[in-house]
This record gives structure tokens, C-alpha cells and sequence, in this order.
């Protein structure tokens, strides 16, 4: 049987071939493209950021050499810090059995632990005390209490005559213990004095004193003024003197931050190096922004080596950071977000690079629980860069402070033009 031979026009032949070229698109793209390029741009983005990350853990491992031999300094400075200072304890176990009267004149009517607060990067306990007894042991109490091996500042000091005894005084003040994260043990205290010449020195120097040395007495009581007992007849109560008291013989007050360097939330010194961005020399810092030491930063789960962190809030929305830069680097990168320890905040913040007044890169509102955010951008010829962190408002969350963080940010150095 002999088929018939189809003739098809010209019109015919483009229509059929029309017909299957659609079909044939119209597969690519129900069955391909519809499904497997979702999937696509999903893995290229992880992909990007798995690469990323790899940048960030080979940088990392690099300067491990370097970083074991910067902690190994760092400790032996401390170390060599708490020995010249006399910080021997910050917990309060050990400052509550530290501070305990060795006068017998002086009763200690109240002890009390307030609500420990937040000053900068230090945590403060606060304790109400007030004690009574006779003036020269009171004094005496003061004086035990300024010298004692932990940092500590007396505030509010309220002295008044006293209502059990006659000649006797009562001493109100609030004694506030830093928390500088000190792991020292409980100081047992006996009741012999010649333990507080081994464990508490007289001569310690406070670390709030300024570089002018400051003559302190081996005793206390050789500055204490010489009060004569009042007379039956004249029931006078002691006064006051006029000379300094005790919490005013040496300014006590939160150190300032170091010159030209971020302050470090551990204590330590601050020994990162360029290219990294904690070792920029600081010529601004309101905040202030602080390097997170040895801490690591945790940004929706994932955790950095290094960064730098500052807190702004409802009430103080708008902080900065000014850096030296000289014109010596061509490139920043690094990652930004919102730190984990204030992920239930109800703001957000905005992060903004001035380049000698000159505007190079805002970010859009990082949000507490985004991904860290990608930050690269050109500094090259920058002389001052200015870092600046703006607080934005969302809903809902359980506070408004925000820790902004800019995590394992680094410089890329200019390379020198070829001859």
C-alpha cells in the first residue's frame, strides 16, 4: 500500500514549524526552567556565601600564629596588670567576705545588694550599707573598704550623728563593686590584722588613679583626726570635718577609653593589629563602639573571631566612629548585623560609611535575626572613615537597645604602583 504524498504549502510549512518551536519553549519552560531555576539561584546565593565564609575561615587560620602569640601577651600582661594593681576579686562572695568590719567600734546595720547596672562595658554591683560606731573606727571602715583588692568606688556618702549612743555616728553610703571578669577565688579573712597586710595592701594603687602618684598612709589612722570624747555636762556631737573624705581623697570614676584604640570589653588590651578593623587609630568614638576581645560575635547563629560592637537605643539613636586611615587601603569587607545577645529588641539600625564626608555605603534596616549582611565597599584615597549606626524602630520586641555589629572586618592594602 503506497502512502500519499502530502504536498504542504509554503504558509503551511512556517506554521507547522512555528507550532513546534512553541511546543519546544513552551517544555523549557514548564518543565526546566520552572522548576530547576529556583533551585539554581538558591544554590548560587549558598554557594556565595559558603564562599565567603570559606574567605573568612582561611583569613582566620592564617593569623592563628599570630593570634596565640597576641593571647599569650595578653596574659602575661594582665597577669603582671593584676599583680601591680592588687585586683584579686570581682564576684561577690568574695566582696561581701572581704569587706566585712575588722574594727569592733563598727555595726553593720545594713548590707544590701541593689539591682546591678550597666555603665559602658562595665557590670556594676551597687551595695547600701550604713554602719554605725564611733568616728575614728568609721573612718578607719572607709579607708579598709577604698583599699581593698577589687575595684571598687563609695558614693552618696551621708555621715550623721547617731541616735543609739551618745558620740557615736552613723555612715550612709552605696559602695559600687566593677565587674571586670577578675575568676578569683573567695579571700578567707581571719581575724588577725596581719592578714590584711598579705591579702588587702594599704599601699595598693587604684586603677582609676590618674599617672600622678598619690601619697597614701601605711596606717589609716595616721590621717584620721584626733577627737576628744564630749563632757557630760556639754553633750556635744561630733562634727564633720572639712578635709576630704575618703571617697574624695582619689577620683573614682569609669576609666576613659585608651587614646587612638577601641576599648576592649574583656579588660585587655587591645592588641588586634591592621588590616583588621579593631587596630585603626580612632580619632571619634561616641558610643562607644568596643572590640569584643576574646569574645566571639553571633550574628543569627553564626559566629565571628572578631568585630567590633556598639549599643544604641531609643534614647541615644545615633552613634559614630572615626578612623585614621591615611589613604593606605583600597578595600573594606566584612559582615554587619545585629548581635544575638539583643535579638528580641524591637529596633533595628542602619549602617552608614563616610569617606572624608563623602557618602560610599548605607545599608538597608538589619533587623535582629537577619543573616549577617555582605559589607564591601571602596575606600581608596579615604583619608577619615567614619563609621555611623543609626537606630530604626520595628515591631514587636521586649526592649529597644540594639548591639550593632560589625564582624571580621578588614582593610585591603593599596598596592604600590608597578615601575
Amino acid at each position: 500500500m503506497r502512502l500519499q504524498t502530502i504536498n504542504l504549502s509554503r504558509r503551511e510549512k512556517v506554521l507547522i514549524i512555528i507550532l513546534v518551536v512553541s511546543l519546544v519553549l513552551f517544555f523549557i519552560q514548564k518543565f526546566i526552567f520552572a522548576q530547576r531555576l529556583p533551585y539554581y539561584i538558591q544554590l548560587k546565593a549558598r554557594m556565595r556565601e559558603e564562599t565567603a565564609e570559606l574567605a573568612s575561615t582561611r583569613e582566620t587560620a592564617g593569623s592563628l600564629p599570630v593570634l596565640k602569640k597576641n593571647v599569650e601577651i595578653a596574659e602575661m600582661e594582665l597577669a603582671e596588670t593584676k599583680k601591680k594593681l592588687g585586683v584579686a576579686f570581682d564576684d561577690m562572695d568574695s566582696f561581701l567576705l572581704a569587706a566585712q568590719p575588722k574594727e569592733p567600734g563598727v555595726r553593720v546595720k545594713l548590707f544590701q545588694p541593689m539591682q546591678e547596672e550597666k555603665r559602658g562595658i562595665f557590670s556594676v554591683q551597687p551595695f547600701k550599707v550604713t554602719v554605725s560606731g564611733d568616728y575614728p573606727s568609721i573612718m578607719t571602715y572607709l579607708l579598709y573598704l577604698d583599699t581593698l583588692p577589687a575595684m571598687t568606688e563609695i558614693r552618696e556618702l551621708k555621715i550623721s550623728a547617731g541616735s543609739e549612743k551618745l558620740g557615736e555616728v552613723e555612715a550612709g553610703f552605696v559602695i559600687d563593686l566593677f565587674k571586670i571578669g577578675v575568676e578569683g577565688e573567695s579571700i578567707p579573712l581571719s581575724d588577725d590584722r596581719n592578714d590584711e597586710q598579705k591579702i588587702l595592701p594599704q599601699s595598693r594603687k587604684n586603677i582609676f588613679e590618674p599617672a600622678v602618684a598619690v601619697n597614701r598612709p601605711e596606717k589609716p589612722h595616721e590621717q584620721l583626726p584626733q577627737l576628744s570624747p564630749p563632757s557630760p555636762e556639754t553633750p556635744a556631737l561630733p562634727k564633720v570635718p572639712d578635709t576630704p573624705t575618703p571617697q574624695k581623697d582619689v577620683p573614682l570614676s569609669i576609666p576613659a577609653i585608651s587614646s587612638y584604640t577601641f576599648p576592649s570589653i574583656d579588660g585587655k588590651s587591645n592588641r588586634i593589629a591592621l588590616p583588621w578593623l579593631e587596630g585603626a587609630k580612632v580619632l571619634r568614638n561616641v558610643g562607644p563602639f568596643y572590640s569584643v576581645g576574646s569574645r566571639k560575635i553571633a550574628i543569627a547563629g553564626r559566629e565571628f573571631g572578631r568585630g567590633v560592637v556598639v549599643e544604641v537605643d531609643k534614647n541615644r539613636p545615633v552613634v559614630e566612629a572615626v578612623m585614621d586611615l591615611q589613604a593606605r587601603y583600597s578595600v573594606l569587607r566584612g559582615f554587619a548585623g545585629v548581635e544575638d545577645d539583643t535579638q528580641n529588641s524591637s529596633g533595628s539600625f542602619v549602617l552608614t560609611f563616610l569617606g572624608d564626608e563623602r557618602e560610599l555605603l548605607k545599608t538597608p534596616v538589619l533587623k535582629p535575626g537577619a543573616y549577617p549582611y555582605y559589607v564591601e565597599l571602596n575606600v581608596k584615597g579615604v583619608k577619615r572613615l567614619t563609621v555611623r549606626v543609626e537606630w530604626k524602630e520595628i515591631e514587636p520586641g521586649d526592649y529597644d537597645r540594639v548591639a550593632a555589629a560589625l564582624a571580621n572586618m578588614k582593610f585591603v592594602a593599596e598596592e604600590p604602583a608597578k615601575k
